[in-house]
């Protein structure tokens, strides 16, 4: 929903859902293989996760100072569809799902990214991401709280 009180805004929400393998051992095959694995943006900028046997939701504030200045700032949630399948790594590695045992929660996230365009070939990006972990991603030897920081640019011809 975009709005305008004196500068551009806008606000939007996103969610997903990717099936997991409800029995490993039923000789069916039931997890969502993606053409690309990584949810990249659609899942907060940590990459914590594969688009495989996953469900979740964010939401996201978007300020424009300029038409060529905005920040964005993002929060959310994500969790394994299913208990008895593996959380899937990025690259689509699975952590064992019997080291999970049910817990089904990832891990929340919050990301902030600003975008500075000086010229019309010439663009900016820095963006920071803070997660969470969730009980699954500590039951996978993954503790701690996760920080991620970056800087880009690009240019185009």
């Amino acid at each position: 929903m975009k709005f305008n009180l004196g500068i551009p805004m806008r606000f939007g929400g996103q969610g997903a859902y990717a099936s997991g393998d409800t029995d490993a051992a039923d000789g069916k095959y039931q997890t969502f293989d993606p053409l690309y694995p990584t949810p990249h943006y659609q899942f907060g900028i940590a990459d914590m996760t594969s688009l495989r046997n996953l469900t979740g939701a964010g939401v996201d504030y978007t300020i424009w100072f300029t038409q060529d200045f905005s920040l964005k700032m993002e929060v959310w949630y994500a969790m394994r569809s299913t208990g008895a399948d593996s959380w899937y790594a990025l690259g689509g590695t699975a952590n064992a799902s019997s080291a999970l045992g049910g817990e089904r929660e990832l891990y929340k996230e919050a990301d902030v990214t600003i975008n500075y365009k000086p010229r019309d070939f010439l663009t900016f990006q820095a963006g920071y991401a803070y997660a969470m972990r969730g009980a699954a991603m500590n039951l996978a030897n993954k503790t701690g709280d996760y920080q991620f920081g970056y800087f880009m640019s690009a240019f185009t011809f």
